[in-house]
C-alpha cells in the first residue's frame, strides 16, 4: 500500500473545501430565505401569536432561530478571519497590516456573542438617560429615542466598515487575490450598510416614522413588520456573503501554497 503524505493529505482536504464551497453558500442562502418566509408566515398575518413556534421564528426578538443563526454565521467570519491572519503568518505574505485581521476576528466574536449577552441594547439603556439630557446630543435623540444604542454605534461601525473595505480591496488583488472574494465583501458590505440604514429608520418612535410609512400606503407597524423582515434578511445574506469571501480567500491562500 502505497504512503501518504502530509502534503497529499493536505491537498485532499483542500479539494474537498474547495467543492465544499458553493454548496456551502447555496445552503446558507437558502437558510435566510426560509428564516424570512418562516417569520413572514407566522408573523406578517398575526398567525398563532401566542404558538412557542412562532416565537422562535420571530427575527425581531432575541434567542431565536434567526439570532442564533446570525450568530453562528458572524462567529464563523471571526474564525475565517483568524484562519487568514494565520496562513498569511505561516506562508509569509508580504502584504502590510495583517494584524486588522484579528480586530477584524474581535469584533464579529463580540457580534456573535451579542445575542446572548443583548450587549448593544443594554448599552443603548445605560446611554438613555445622558442622550436625553445633553445639549448636542439632544436633537439627535429625538429620533432614536426607542433605540439609542444606533447613535452610539454609528461612529464605530462606519469607521470598521470603511476600514475593512479598504483592507479587503488591498487583500483581495495580486499575488494571492480573487475578484470573486472581492465582489462578495463588497456585496456583504453593501448589504450590511442598507441593513444598518433600515434599523436607524426603525429607530424612530411612531410619531417621526409615520411620515415615512405613509410614502408607502401603510400604517406604522405594517411598515416597521415590513423593514424587521428586510433589514434581518439582508443582514444574513450580507453575513453569507463576507463569510464566503473569506472563506475563499483561505483557498486562494492556499492554492498559492501548492502552486510554488
Amino acid at each position: 500500500m502505497p504512503e501518504i503524505s502530509n502534503e497529499d493529505v493536505f491537498l485532499r482536504l483542500f479539494r474537498f473545501f474547495e467543492r465544499l464551497a458553493p454548496r456551502l453558500f447555496l445552503v446558507l442562502i437558502v437558510v435566510s430565505l426560509f428564516l424570512a418566509l418562516m417569520h413572514h408566515g407566522f408573523w406578517q398575518y398575526g398567525r398563532d401569536p401566542g404558538n412557542i413556534t412562532a416565537s422562535f421564528f420571530d427575527l425581531d426578538s432575541e434567542s431565536t432561530v434567526g439570532s442564533w443563526f446570525a450568530s453562528m454565521q458572524w462567529f464563523c467570519i471571526s474564525l475565517a478571519a483568524a484562519g487568514a491572519y494565520l496562513f498569511e503568518a505561516v506562508l509569509k505574505s508580504e502584504k502590510r497590516w495583517r494584524i486588522w485581521w484579528l480586530i477584524f476576528a474581535l469584533v464579529f466574536l463580540v457580534a456573535s456573542l451579542d445575542d446572548a449577552s443583548i450587549l448593544h441594547e443594554t448599552v443603548g439603556e445605560l446611554l438613555k438617560p445622558q442622550f436625553a439630557k445633553n445639549g448636542m446630543a439632544v436633537s439627535a435623540f429625538q429620533y432614536f429615542r426607542e433605540s439609542p444604542w444606533l447613535l452610539f454605534y454609528a461612529l464605530p461601525l462606519g469607521s470598521f466598515i470603511l476600514i475593512s473595505l479598504v483592507f479587503l480591496s488591498s487583500r483581495f488583488e495580486g499575488k494571492n487575490g480573487s475578484r470573486r472574494s472581492l465582489f462578495l465583501a463588497g456585496a456583504g458590505f453593501a448589504l450590511f450598510i442598507v441593513a444598518l440604514t433600515i434599523e436607524f429608520v426603525q429607530g424612530m418612535p411612531f410619531d417621526r416614522l409615520l411620515p415615512i410609512a405613509t410614502q408607502f400606503n401603510c400604517d406604522c407597524k405594517s411598515f416597521y413588520a415590513g423593514s424587521v423582515l428586510l433589514e434581518e434578511t439582508m443582514e444574513n445574506l450580507g453575513s453569507t456573503c463576507l463569510l464566503m469571501s473569506l472563506f475563499y480567500y483561505n483557498l486562494d491562500l492556499i492554492a498559492g501554497r501548492f502552486s510554488r
